[in-house]
């Protein structure tokens, strides 16, 4: 069971994903979030900054009622 200080990871409709890891700061959260779904560079020299894969989950503290799949 989580501890009140962690964070975990919430998708858009409030389940708990990536149930394997809980987090010490909502900082540490946003940045296993940036690893999972980094910056691509692409052939034309642009980047896909995965805003719309970012823009599914919230980083909330483990109090923050949530459903598991």
């Amino acid at each position: 069971m989580d501890t009140p200080n962690k964070y975990i990871i919430l998708d858009d409709y409030g389940y708990r994903v990536f149930t394997d890891h809980s987090f010490e700061s909502f900082e540490d959260g946003w940045s296993f979030l940036y690893c999972k779904f980094p910056v691509i560079e692409l052939e034309d020299g642009t980047t896909d900054d995965q805003e719309e894969e970012l823009d599914q989950y919230r980083v909330m503290e483990s109090t923050t009622p949530h459903l598991i799949y």
